[in-house]
């Protein structure tokens, strides 16, 4: 014979605490104990005489004092133990058996079809060596109350049968509308977004619905790719009828475990609640359990790390078929979670949820649109919603679409309004979503709007205003650029990725920091010097678990989520640990890096550039022979192939050589700084006037090939800034410095 539905529940109940216990065996005490958590098995003993209070304080000191525990570890001493592998559930006793078979052997006897929970409680009685036997009578329930009231009190409830029956229909009522959504009442007053594209899911989660057994599917995908809508777009099938005949005159309800869990502060509270809900919504027709975030089921509930919990609770549930449920989860939680849970995930169907791409994120937002410009009084035209997917798509690259182009269109049309307040209609253009975009990927405004390509095509120039003699390099890196800027780039990886050689000082460090000024995004900037040994590889992506500073995350990989839109400059490349090169491969391949946590870095809108001094010492040399030709670049390149591993030189998409400061250099760089001090003084209200002579005298005397343009600026801050200052503290506002040259000495006059 089979259990009715609350002995059933107490059964399951009184498992898991003997498990979460490490009791060894399931006993008679334990069914009693569950017993007391339920207000059937509290009320049937308070009405045969029982002190509740002084039951569950009898049992509990039992457990303490007599009941073995599984033992976590063999004994070292005993041969046997460590030969024997003790189970890791409760083994149901001798007592506990003749139990269930005494109460059913009673219920036959009475014509009964199912085993009640008083025929269970009175075959506690027929074990006098039972230690329940003596808790019940030291507690005031005898044989003979158990018995009257059981028989009495049958007869008694047996009038009022009707209107128990009417009760327990208001309360599952009022238990749903407290604890569960109608997904499908919902759909049919219209307040669920419509679903556009997404048959191909559609189909699949009907299929499984439909299917005998295992008929319970779960939605894996990234968050934001929709998941939650594809149940919705269900409701709204099952609210018009499109479905097969199994699933016609479904109810979808929705089942958040947080609302479950509130309020559960004693143990069984949790357990007792989820179970009546769950019997709620098995009494309707046809019905359908949707759970978001179901990896929630496993552990929710579960008290001091035992193993009661709301998936224990589920299965039997699943394992009946007499619900049907939806889950929806990433793949992250699914692996981490949910997947573990053998007895669990056999149960469930999965479903993959895959990010659409732009063009059917625009059918889809098309599709919404509406909703959002009668909420904001803004409308949207095709040519905005297409440019919202298109700018979400490529500069929040660390959320998913269609999410991300929603939240694009929502935050438009909510600044819209609140900058013009009113109720006239506003219409949205192409640069309000452009200015949204620009803030929500943290980046300049002029860098998503449609005026970037002129910008892009001056970037040469503007360089070459603070970058002199170095026109190949600029131009090499501008050409990287733009080729990235208009799509013609690999799309998976970064902007560009450059290696710059050549000597000390000649504008290597200086071009990156005047690009990522130009193009109005950060810089980012490491010093490799720093990271020449091999455990430095876990400054820039994270401690491992169990080391130091596992939760603080890697140096390089938080930087690029925080500002995923600038350039990333690797100073002295060559000094860094063989590990890191190692680990940039798959950032130039592929554009992401994974951190300690398993999050991943995305690189796809970072220009890389690296910086080497390596076989700068050989640039220039000239050949053996009474002729002017140098080596040029041919001893430089060798060395970059022996200091770069080809597998790294292969993913470079240029290796920029700079040239040696020339004349020409060293006077553009002079007049530079000069003008920067001109800049400073001008702010005191004084000018500066420096003459061509010494202009060339600095230029002259700060060329040097070993130091390039640092030592021209060595001598501008040494020789000419401390002697200024002093002029500058003597002059009064508005006055003159002169800079000469006499006798190849400076000379400053105020």
């Amino acid at each position: 014979m089979k259990l009715d539905s609350i002995s059933n529940q107490i059964y399951i109940v009184a498992f898991n605490e003997a498990k979460m216990q490490l009791h060894e065996f399931l006993t008679p005490e334990h069914f009693l104990y569950a017993a007391l958590m339920f207000d059937a098995g509290k009320s049937m003993l308070e009405a045969s005489g029982g002190v509740i209070n002084g039951i569950s304080a009898s049992i509990e000191d039992y457990f303490r004092r007599y009941m073995t525990k599984l033992s976590t570890a063999p004994d070292t001493d005993n041969e046997y133990a460590k030969s024997t592998v003790l189970p890791d559930v409760p083994i149901e006793s001798f007592a506990f058996m003749k139990m269930f078979e005494i109460a059913a052997g009673s219920a036959s006897g009475a014509g009964k079809e199912e085993v009640a929970l008083g025929d269970i409680l009175a075959a506690i009685y027929h074990l006098p060596e039972c230690f329940a036997v003596y808790i019940l009578n030291k507690n005031g329930v005898t044989k003979l109350k158990l018995l009257r009231h059981i028989s009495h009190g049958a007869k008694k409830d047996a009038k009022a049968t009707a209107q128990t029956a009417a009760q327990k229909a208001v309360s599952a009522a009022e238990t749903l509308s407290a604890y569960t959504v109608d997904l499908t009442k919902m759909a049919r007053e219209g307040q669920l977004d419509p679903l556009i594209g997404r048959g191909e899911l559609l189909e699949r989660t009907i299929q499984a619905l439909c299917r005998r057994v295992k008929n319970n599917p779960v939605h894996v995908g990234d968050a934001g790719v929709g998941k939650t809508a594809v149940t919705h777009g269900l409701a709204q099938l099952i609210a018009s009828g499109d479905v097969p005949d199994k699933l016609k005159g479904a109810t979808i309800v929705s089942l958040e475990m947080g609302g479950v869990l509130a309020g559960t502060k004693y143990r069984g509270d949790f357990e007792e609640r989820l179970i009546s809900i769950l019997d709620a919504c098995a009494s309707l027709v046809n019905p359908i359990v949707f759970i978001d975030e179901i990896h929630s089921v496993v552990g929710a509930g579960a008290v001091s790390g035992g193993a009661m919990d709301a998936s224990g609770i589920l299965k039997p549930y699943l394992q009946k078929g007499t619900l049907k449920f939806i889950g929806a989860t990433t793949f992250d939680e699914y692996r981490k979670y949910f997947e573990k849970d053998a007895a669990l995930s056999r149960r469930f169907q999965s479903i993959d949820v895959p990010e659409p791409d732009v063009a059917e994120t625009v059918k889809m937002l098309m599709g919404v649109k509406s909703k959002y410009e009668e909420f904001h009084g803004v409308t949207f035209d095709e040519s905005v919603i297409n440019r919202a997917c298109e700018l979400a798509g490529r500069y929040l690259s660390d959320r998913r679409l269609p999410d991300k182009a929603i939240d694009v269109l929502d935050e438009t049309g909510a600044y819209l309004r609140i900058k013009n307040p009113g109720n006239e209609p506003i219409e949205a253009a192409v640069p309000d979503v452009e200015r949204t975009v620009a803030l929500m990927a943290k980046i300049p405004e002029s860098g998503v709007t449609e005026q970037e390509e002129k910008s892009l095509l001056q970037l040469d120039a503007r360089l070459k205003e603070t970058i002199f003699g170095q026109d190949s390099a600029i131009e090499a890196v501008t050409s990287a650029v733009r080729v990235s800027r208009a799509g013609l780039g690999g799309t998976d990886k970064p902007v560009a990725s450059l290696l710059f050689v050549g000597p000390t000082g000649v504008g290597k460090t200086e071009i990156a920091k005047q690009l990522a000024n130009c193009l109005n995004i950060g810089l980012l900037r490491y010093d490799m010097s720093e990271y020449q040994e091999s455990h430095s590889v876990s400054r820039l992506i994270g401690s491992p678990p169990g080391y130091v500073g596992y939760e603080n995350g890697g140096l390089m990989t938080d930087a690029v989520r925080k500002t995923p839109h600038a350039v990333l400059l690797l100073d002295e490349i060559e000094k860094a640990h063989r590990d890191i090169m190692n680990m940039l491969l798959q950032v130039m391949d592929y554009g992401t890096m994974t951190d300690n946590t398993g999050k991943k870095a995305d690189f796809r809108n970072i220009i890389i550039i690296m910086t080497s001094n390596a076989g700068a010492s050989e640039l220039g040399k000239r050949f053996i022979g009474f002729d002017e030709r140098s080596s040029g670049g041919i001893e430089l390149d060798a060395e970059v192939k022996r200091v770069f591993s080809p597998e790294f030189r292969n993913r470079l998409d240029e290796v920029i050589m700079f040239n040696h400061i020339s004349p020409e250099m060293a006077a553009s760089i002079t007049r530079k700084a000069l003008n920067e001090i001109r800049r400073r003084l001008q702010a005191k209200g004084l000018s500066l006037d420096v003459t061509k002579a010494a202009e060339d005298w600095i230029a002259s005397k700060g060329m040097s090939r070993e130091y390039g343009a640092r030592e021209i600026m060595r001598i501008v801050n040494k020789d000419i800034a401390r002697k200024l200052a002093t002029a500058a503290l003597r002059a009064a506002e508005g006055g003159k410095i002169k800079v000469a040259v006499r006798d190849g000495e400076l000379l400053i006059d105020k």
